[in-house]
C-alpha cells in the first residue's frame, strides 16, 4: 500500500473551512449518537495548506453544538496527494409517475441557473446531463429543484449513487447526472465562504478508516 503524509493533531474547529453544506437532520442524528456513546470515533479530515474541510461536516457541526471548540483533525496535502478522489454524486429520482411535461420543466429550471441540460430516453427513464460549464451553479440548481414541490411531484424516493448500471434504469426514473468536481473546486468554495449544498462531492480515502475514539468528556474538558 502507498504510504501517505499525514498530521494529525487538536485543531480549532473555527480554523476550518466546510467545502459543503450539512443536512440538518442528519447533525441531529451525530449529534445524539455522540450524546449517547460519549466517543468520537473518526478525526476529522482537511486540507493542511488552507484548512478546507474534506470529511466529517456533520461532525464538525454536531461538534460546534455541543458546545465544543477542538477535535481531532487529520491534516493531509489534500491537492497533490493521489490516493484521495473526489467522486460525484449521480440522483436518481424514482416517481409514482412522470411525463414528459414535468421534464420540459425540469429542463427549464437548469437553464434559468445558467446550466446545460442534455435530455435523453433510454427506455422508460430519462437521463439529464448538466454539462460542465458553471458547476457550482450545478449542484445549486439541483439542491434547488429537490426542495420545490412544485417542480418535482409524485416522487417517492431519490438515491444517490456514484455510478449506475443498466439494472438501476429498469425503472420508470429520473436519473440527473451532475458535473464532476475536481480538488480545486473543493478548495475554492471553501475558502469562499460558499460551500456546495449537500451530498455534491463524496472524498475517496482510506484515511477514512482511521478511528481515534476520542471521548467527548476530553473535548469538553479543553475548553
Amino acid at each position: 500500500m502507498k504510504s501517505i503524509r499525514i498530521k494529525i493533531s487538536y485543531s480549532d474547529l473555527d480554523s476550518l473551512r466546510p467545502h459543503e453544506e450539512s443536512i440538518e437532520e442528519r447533525i441531529h442524528h451525530v449529534e445524539g449518537s455522540l450524546f449517547s456513546t460519549g466517543i468520537l470515533r473518526k478525526p476529522l479530515i482537511a486540507d493542511e495548506r488552507t484548512g478546507v474541510l474534506i470529511d466529517g461536516t456533520h461532525r464538525y457541526n454536531a461538534l460546534k453544538r455541543m458546545g465544543i471548540s477542538t477535535a481531532p483533525v487529520i491534516y493531509v496535502d489534500y491537492l497533490s496527494e493521489n490516493e484521495i478522489r473526489v467522486a460525484r454524486w449521480i440522483r436518481i429520482y424514482i416517481f409514482k409517475n412522470i411525463e414528459q411535461a414535468m421534464i420540459n420543466k425540469i429542463a427549464d429550471h437548469f437553464r434559468s441557473f445558467s446550466c446545460e441540460p442534455l435530455v435523453k430516453i433510454l427506455r422508460d427513464t430519462y437521463i439529464i446531463e448538466l454539462v460542465r460549464k458553471q458547476p457550482a451553479n450545478a449542484y445549486r440548481a439541483i439542491s434547488h429543484m429537490e426542495k420545490d414541490k412544485n417542480i418535482i411531484s409524485n416522487l417517492k424516493t431519490i438515491l444517490f449513487r456514484t455510478n449506475i448500471s443498466p439494472r438501476m434504469l429498469e425503472k420508470r426514473c429520473l436519473v440527473i447526472i451532475p458535473p464532476y468536481l475536481n480538488k480545486e473546486d473543493v478548495i475554492e468554495a471553501g475558502l469562499a465562504g460558499k460551500p456546495f449544498p449537500p451530498k455534491s462531492t463524496r472524498h475517496i480515502t482510506v484515511l477514512k478508516k482511521i478511528e481515534l475514539r476520542t471521548r467527548i468528556k476530553h473535548l469538553l474538558n479543553r475548553q
